[in-house]
């Protein structure tokens, strides 16, 4: 998918880790499944073992304000600590590659409950099937 808001991305580079982890589930709100042709919410493929797609709303998100987003929430049967801490370790490895934001497509936050279930918040965007097949006069900015 491609990003509609690059500025964000960029900024988000020099955010450190911490920065990145919201630690209160009262700052997000998940919504409804998220729905396209070709993702189905309830379809048992190897595509449901990667978590599943929400809309969300981040709260608080610049200044006090919301933020519409998707969100990603992979609940595992069996995680422990030590792949909590990997995960972690690797974003943060991934946050220190310069112009990283052209190969990855960066989160904007992400959270860890207490049963270890992990939420992680992209930017709205659109796919590229849809930015080639769209009208929309303010999509030709992206490009």
């Amino acid at each position: 998918m491609l990003n509609s808001n690059r500025d964000a991305l960029n900024d988000l580079l020099d955010v450190d880790l911490e920065d990145l982890k919201i630690k209160d589930s009262k700052l997000f709100k998940i919504g409804a499944p998220f729905e396209r042709q070709w993702y189905n919410i309830n379809d048992k493929s190897s595509k449901s073992k990667l978590g599943k797609l929400y809309h969300a709303t981040l709260k608080n998100y610049t200044m006090g304000k919301e933020k519409a987003c998707i969100c990603r929430i992979i609940d595992l049967e069996r995680i422990s600590a030590y792949t909590i801490e990997s995960f972690e370790n690797r974003i943060k490895k991934l946050t220190l590659i310069k112009a990283v934001d052209r190969f990855w497509f960066m989160p904007l936050g992400y959270h860890i409950d207490d049963k270890l279930k992990v939420t992680l918040f992209y930017p709205q965007s659109i796919s590229l099937y849809q930015l080639l097949h769209s009208d929309d006069p303010n999509l030709d900015k992206i490009l």
